[in-house]
């Protein structure tokens, strides 16, 4: 069995002063030198038994061997590729997550190393470190450029050239049953799907969603995955199990983001991933908060997809057995809720004002949201906004919406801002979704209020998109509606050789 593990650079030169940044030191990195002054070197140890050349596949051995650069070494042939590697590792160096226990070493370390491998990866990172450039200069938070600058539709070009080198170098990875292959295909795929949501492009972006969870769920066993004990390298590859679940998670919380946008996205990995209900449990830790609300919004989801044919039928939802299924669903997300206020009174709560303190907050909004969308799924589209009339449903938004607030109050002096932009979603989503349904006008000005305030993406959710809509529409309407108006939502058509598309 192969592992690997991360040790630091003992050698320290100083033409470059190192700010010694853990696993990567971004000044040596901008300047286009090796990090001298902390390195993250990869060294193989063999468990129990070293195996034998001969039975590693050639490729695999040499994305073994480029595995062993530092991740810190520039990447790229010209210096602006270089320069937008270091723009990606400056976007994710502080994770794509939402949450703290979902963060993970996918975009940190993983991604990079994959990078240093394989040229299409390269282009890839390359390509959305550009992307996520253009979106700073976009939102106004760029003081080096201004959007009608020509040196932006430069960067465009470069950007799109470099989208393009990354699908044609995938070309030779298709249909390759090798770890490395899949690993290449499956990551590249999540750099495109990220480009093209800070892009705002979400059609691209399911296309891209939905090729890489095809791939990923013809070629990797993903209960396996979710169950192995042991996260060890197996014998002849490079990835480990913890890598290979590090890739089906950002697929999930990419699916779980798309999925609550649109209505069109059948959840195919939510569905594999869906396990037996379990029993209410207490909830010892942040961590066991962040795997009941993953498992329960899950399941919700993946259950309003599969009745999504029967909404509107009265007949239908009138069978006890359907009522009992959604009132038992509704009582799984108040125990749910219940447990994590639990933990918060106890001696294990997390610190208010923290990241963690955050994270197990969003937790209880994103279940008090699954619960109230559990409300809906009887109802037909055109009848949802009628049937949000009933006052339990109005002091649900209600306290979801007070809620965010105080926990933005809270967090907003001391805690630890989560990414600017994410692949999940998060308070956006919500608190359009509280706008759109409130009828309650201090409910409406406080979640309008979060709104005007954000200035993060999640997924595809935008707070100034979701604004416009908001401004233009004197009914408001969820954006699945607007899904439907592709003119309102994506970006002009920019002219390149290569996309993918689904057939």
């Amino acid at each position: 069995m192969i592992i690997w593990v991360l040790i630091p650079s003992t050698s320290r030169k100083r033409r470059v002063k190192c700010d010694e940044g853990k696993p990567t030191c971004f000044k040596c990195m901008s300047a286009g030198k090796p990090c001298e002054g902390y390195a993250a070197a990869v060294r193989f140890v063999h468990d129990q038994r070293r195996v034998p050349r001969q039975e590693i596949p050639s490729q695999t051995r040499h994305f073994r061997n480029s595995f062993t650069r530092s991740i810190s070494s520039g990447v790229g042939k010209t210096h602006m590729e270089r320069q937008f590697f270091c723009s990606y590792r400056r976007a994710t160096e502080a994770g794509v997550s939402m949450h703290s226990c979902g963060v993970s070493p996918f975009w940190t370390t993983l991604a990079p190393q994959l990078g240093h491998c394989d040229e299409a990866v390269q282009h890839a990172l390359v390509a959305l470190g550009a992307t996520y450039h253009l979106y700073k200069v976009g939102k106004g938070a760029s003081s080096h450029l201004q959007v009608s600058s020509p040196a932006v539709g430069a960067l465009e070009r470069f950007t799109w050239r470099e989208y393009n080198l990354a699908i044609r170098n995938l070309h030779r990875h298709l249909d390759k049953p090798e770890p490395a292959s899949i690993a290449v295909v499956l990551v590249s795929c999540l750099a495109f799907i990220s480009l093209e949501l800070l892009r705002g492009d979400h059609y691209t972006a399911i296309a891209h969603m939905r090729n890489g969870i095809r791939i990923l769920m013809s070629a990797l066993d993903v209960r396996h995955l979710r169950a192995a004990a042991s996260r060890r390298r197996a014998r002849g590859s490079f990835l480990s199990d913890a890598d290979l679940w590090d890739i089906v998670t950002q697929f999930r919380n990419v699916e779980f983001a798309l999925g609550g946008f649109s209505s069109d996205i059948p959840l195919l990995l939510g569905q594999q991933l869906r396990g037996d209900t379990p029993d209410a449990r207490p909830i010892a830790s942040v961590a066991q908060g962040y795997d009941a609300r993953t498992q329960y919004v899950n399941e919700v989801m993946v259950r309003c997809w599969e009745l999504r044919e029967h909404r509107g039928s009265q007949v239908f939802w009138a069978q006890p057995h359907m009522q009992q299924e959604l009132h038992t669903l509704r009582r799984r997300g108040v125990a749910i809720m219940s447990a994590l206020e639990l933990l918060w009174a106890g001696p294990q709560a997390p610190p208010m004002g923290t990241w963690l303190s955050y994270s197990s907050q969003m937790d209880w909004l994103l279940v008090n949201s699954a619960r109230t969308m559990i409300q809906l799924v009887p109802f037909g589209i055109d009848s949802h906004l009628k049937m949000a009339q009933d006052p339990c449903f109005q002091d649900e938004l209600s306290r979801g919406v007070s809620f965010a607030a105080k926990m933005l109050l809270a967090h907003n002096l001391e805690g630890k801002p989560p990414s600017d932009y994410t692949l999940e979603t998060g308070l956006i989503a919500l608190m359009y979704w509280s706008y759109v349904y409130s009828t309650r006008l201090g409910t409406k000005e406080a979640a309008l209020r979060i709104l005007q305030e954000s200035t993060q993406r999640e997924g595809p959710w935008d707070a100034s998109l979701g604004l416009g809509f908001l401004s233009r529409d004197t009914k408001p309407r969820l954006l699945i509606s607007f899904w439907r108006e592709p003119q309102a939502i994506t970006h002009p058509a920019i002219p390149w050789q290569l996309r993918v598309v689904e057939h």
